[in-house]
């Protein structure tokens, strides 16, 4: 997978977000035909839902499968052990198209909260920047896929920078 295809590829969640509303707009068309073929008025808590179930999916949800990394066959999170949250980190490009001094990279806003790092099958830890270590692949030491904050001792796992 080259740089710019990773970098555009959408996270789980975003995937997720666009299927929920495609069934919102099925199921809207179904009731409208439904309701002039039959003469019958659509339900309002069957359409109603779907927005519930969408921001329940956004600030609840766990990870759902086995996360692993993009570059090898290792797994780094077991399913059902992170939970979803909006949070802004910057974090540095995996494939850095030239050495220099600042990084180039991008402001994620989603990640995978773990609680506990022996949570984690296989992860790496950089050396600390600020309050923060940046988190690998401990085998490929590809990444960062995330990054532990220091002073909550949470870890925040990027879903489009690891592998489902």
């Amino acid at each position: 997978m080259n740089f710019k295809t990773m970098h555009l590829s959408p996270s789980f969640i975003e995937i997720e977000y666009i299927i929920i509303l495609l069934l919102l707009t099925m199921e809207k068309e179904t009731c409208q035909k439904q309701k002039v073929s039959e003469g019958k008025a659509c339900e309002e808590t069957d359409i109603g839902r779907i927005p519930d179930m969408l921001k329940e999916t956004l600030t609840s949800s766990k990870n759902e499968s086995t996360v692993m990394c993009q570059k090898c066959p290792s797994i780094i999170l077991k399913p059902g052990l992170a939970s979803t949250t909006n949070i802004e980190q910057f974090l540095p490009f995996m494939y850095q198209e030239t050495a220099s001094t600042t990084p180039d990279g991008e402001t994620v806003k989603q990640f995978w909260c773990v609680d506990d790092i022996y949570s984690f099958e296989n992860v790496g830890f950089s050396s600390t920047v600020g309050q923060i270590k940046y988190l690998t692949c401990a085998d490929c030491e590809i990444g960062p896929i995330g990054w532990h904050d220091l002073l909550t001792k949470k870890s925040y796992i990027a879903p489009n920078r690891v592998k489902l």
